[in-house]
């Protein structure tokens, strides 16, 4: 055995993994690597920053060889920026997500780095080495319950998933309060009012139907990445009992318990008692998705006695999400009456009723597991709908609280770098908010420290409104967990209270301009500090804004998620946009982002197509079969001009090679539609 082979085992002891994350299911071969590569790896391993590391973590070996070399500064400098930019964590923006395999899996690890894949074996170990993280550190005992739910959709799997999870548990010795299908905010609620510690969520939320995945929660909270529960050190856990084959000798130890009475009266605690008067002339259209929320919005709805229509067709596990909900509508600002065999049916209801009512008619798009959220608004003047995306309904909600009691002036006021820039910027000079930016993802938001929280969201519909109760031995706590129908609602609620218009609470504020480009079924691990895709993204980003020679310039600044190639675009000293790229942390996608003022979109936008173009061509994975079949649909269609859905599985059926589900190419007609490579008319797909 060489010195790195020993100096790598020792780490191991550590909890300290330096492993090949490309190829993780085998051992690492140290020959590989140069004189140079060798020596520095040594010192870098050696060195008194991972001495003095504190928590259990996986470091990529790749990922070192090739950041190191490319930074500069002191050997110290050099040494705590590569090991930091080179951990490893098998958790995204929000938990695990991946494409359902119930096949038996021989490495689920190293099927979900390599193909994405989320098997009952990925799950039972995530929520196995969960329970032992905390049991380690005596933040959970043996026999102290974890309290689970789900979004519905693996009942195409017969619960499989949902018995993983359980098992994972039962393994570690913890007990299991399963709630059933339920909105995942109701999970963190039951946490807390019960003290129960231990949580997760067996949710895709958006995603299509042949994903799945798991969200964990401790003491109501998602965790962060860093510390001692954070990502990384989660992650290293999973490794660590995924090598070690022993077996727990266990028992099932679960209760089975409807959340349903409990959510319904959470729901009338936190909405406003004269929510009623407010909305009884009004016509609610409800999209959940046909996902967590469908019964329970239901059941509140009525015993509000509110005026709704139902919209997306009873929940069968395989239709969550399927052309309907917050994913079928996001990134659009308005639909125009000529886009409208284009639309959803809810947009399409939205028309319908729009026209030829005197009542207001609001639409309510939710997600698969209901933690967010979209209201659609009807437009006579131009006979549009008008979505009302987070940005905007946080917005509005906020003008509301602060109207009705001044105290809530100088609160936090929390977007994400996804949001609109302008959003930010008024809600500071007009509602006189302390607002700031924080990284992608409601968790950096319900974990923000700076002054009292008074509202924090995500474009994509996450709102976080605290909400502070009491738990079952009468401590205050507080709840901070985005809630789809609540948000919503609460923003349907604040219009009417302030008397606007549709025009006015379309445009509550004078809008930047957004743009996203998207590539799927990419290999996500080209793209991370100092690869050679990071580097010609930010090589683009410089040249391109100098190239215009307008007077513009770039700084590149760090962010929560240091993942992240985040670039704001100064003129004259003031920031007027940025652009930043990043891997999706909840599905198969990187993106490039457009955020600035609108006067400058323009010149912006060609800069985010060039990069676009460069993941489309480096990062696309070709052997992934989703790259296969999207490729035999748009050369058919370029063929044909156009072509019928429903014709999609017999076309597939002549490449032996290719076998995939109906759900599988509902993902796919998703991704290009979201690529904007093409538009679905009735029931046919043509290119955009």
């Amino acid at each position: 055995m060489n010195e790195l082979n020993k100096i790598i085992n020792s780490l191991a002891i550590r909890n300290i993994f330096v492993l090949d994350i490309s190829q993780i299911d085998k051992n690492l071969d140290t020959t590989k690597f140069s004189k140079i590569e060798y020596e520095f790896l040594k010192c870098i391993l050696l060195s008194s920053y991972l001495e003095e590391y504190k928590y259990p973590v996986i470091l990529d070996i790749g990922k070192i060889i090739r950041i190191y070399p490319m930074l500069e500064g002191s050997f110290s400098q050099k040494v705590e920026k590569t090991i930091l930019q080179s951990r490893f964590s098998f958790l995204g923006t929000d938990g695990l997500r991946g494409k359902v395999s119930i096949k038996d899996i021989k490495d689920p690890i190293s099927s979900f780095i390599n193909d994405n894949l989320i098997s009952p074996e990925l799950i039972e170990i995530t929520t196995y080495a969960y329970s032992k993280m905390l049991l380690d550190s005596k933040r959970v005992t043996i026999n102290s319950f974890a309290c689970i739910g789900n979004d519905g959709r693996d009942i195409v799997t017969n619960w499989k998933l949902n018995s993983a999870m359980i098992a994972g548990y039962n393994r570690a010795g913890i007990r299991v309060l399963d709630v059933g299908v339920i909105p995942t905010p109701f999970i963190p609620y039951k946490m807390l009012k019960e003290e129960l510690h231990c949580g997760s969520v067996l949710t895709a939320s958006h995603n299509p139907s042949n994903q799945n995945g798991i969200k964990f929660f401790l003491d109501g909270s998602k965790n962060l990445p860093e510390g001692l529960y954070g990502d990384y050190s989660f992650s290293a856990w999973i490794y660590k009992l995924y090598i070690d084959k022993s077996e727990e000798s266990h028992r099932d130890e679960i209760e089975y318990k409807s959340l349903n009475i409990e959510a319904l009266e959470l729901l009338d605690t936190i909405l406003p008692i004269d929510i009623y008067q407010k909305l009884k002339k009004s016509i609610l259209l409800l999209d959940s998705a046909s996902g967590a929320y469908f019964d329970l919005s239901r059941k509140f709805l009525k015993r509000k006695e509110l005026n709704f229509i139902s919209i997306d067709p009873a929940p069968k596990g395989y239709n969550i999400n399927k052309g309907c909900g917050v994913a079928e509508i996001e990134g659009h600002g308005t639909f125009f009456r000529n886009e409208y065999n284009n639309s959803n049916t809810l947009v399409k209801k939205m028309f319908d009723l729009g026209c030829k009512s005197s009542d207001p008619i609001y639409g309510i798009a939710l997600d698969g597991d209901g933690d967010r959220g979209f209201v659609l608004l009807y437009n006579k003047n131009d006979d549009s709908v008008v979505v009302l995306d987070g940005d905007k309904c946080g917005y509005l909600i906020a003008t509301y609280l602060c109207h009705t009691d001044p105290k809530n002036l100088n609160k936090d006021f929390i977007t994400t770098v996804e949001s609109d820039i302008m959003t930010s910027y008024w809600a500071s000079k007009k509602l006189g908010l302390n607002s700031k930016i924080v990284s992608v993802g409601d968790k950096w938001i319900g974990t923000f420290k700076d002054r009292d929280l008074l509202l924090g969201l995500e474009s994509s519909g996450h709102l976080i409104l605290p909400f502070i109760f009491k738990n079952s031995r009468g401590k205050e706590v507080s709840l901070k967990s985005g809630n789809g129908l609540i948000t919503t609602l609460f923003t349907i609620y604040a219009i009417n209270t302030l008397g606007l218009d549709t025009i006015h609470a379309s445009n509550p504020y004078d809008e930047g301009s957004s743009h996203t480009f998207y590539t799927y079924f990419v290999n996500k691990t080209l793209f991370y500090p100092s690869s050679d895709i990071w580097n010609k993204d930010k090589d683009l980003i410089l040249s391109r804004v100098k190239k215009l020679d307008r007077g513009y310039s770039v700084e590149f600044e760090s962010k929560e998620d240091s993942s992240m190639l985040y670039a704001s675009i100064y003129l004259d000293g003031i920031v007027i946009g940025s652009m930043f790229c990043r891997n999706s942390g909840t599905e198969d996608k990187i993106a490039v982002y457009i955020k600035c003022k609108k006067e400058y979109f323009e010149d912006l936008k060609p800069i985010a197509e060039v990069i676009n173009r460069v993941h489309i061509e480096k990062m696309k994975n070709k052997q992934k079969i989703e790259y296969k079949v999207e490729s035999l649909i748009i050369n058919t269609i370029k063929q044909n001009k156009i072509l019928f859905i429903k014709d999609i599985p017999q076309l597939l059926q002549h490449e032996k090679k290719i076998q995939v589900s109906e759900n599988d190419i509902d993902s796919i007609i998703y991704a290009l539609k979201k690529e904007g490579r093409i538009l679905i008319e009735n029931s046919y797909v043509k290119i955009k």
